[in-house]
């Protein structure tokens, strides 16, 4: 069942921090993560050869979301690229 603030219809939450969610969903490509606060969505990438992650927009995004990212960069490449 989907958490009430994914903003993909097949996405899943893996975190919570305050109003943001840290969302996991099904794209073309397999799985990617999305990171929203209920009204926009901002897609971080994970780059598969050094783990360094880069966001479309970083600014709007909070520190604790950047925090979280950098410090479970490994564990979240592997639940949002297979």
């Amino acid at each position: 069942m989907n958490h009430p603030q994914t903003t993909l219809k097949n996405a899943k939450v893996v975190k919570k921090i305050g109003k943001w969610t840290i969302e996991v969903f099904d794209d073309r490509n397999g799985k990617s993560c999305a990171v929203s606060n209920g009204w926009n969505v901002y897609y971080p990438i994970i780059y598969p050869h050094n783990k360094k992650v880069a966001w479309d927009n970083p600014y709007p995004v909070p520190k604790s979301i950047h925090n979280f990212f950098d410090k479970n960069k490994e564990k979240l490449f592997n639940i949002c690229s297979k």
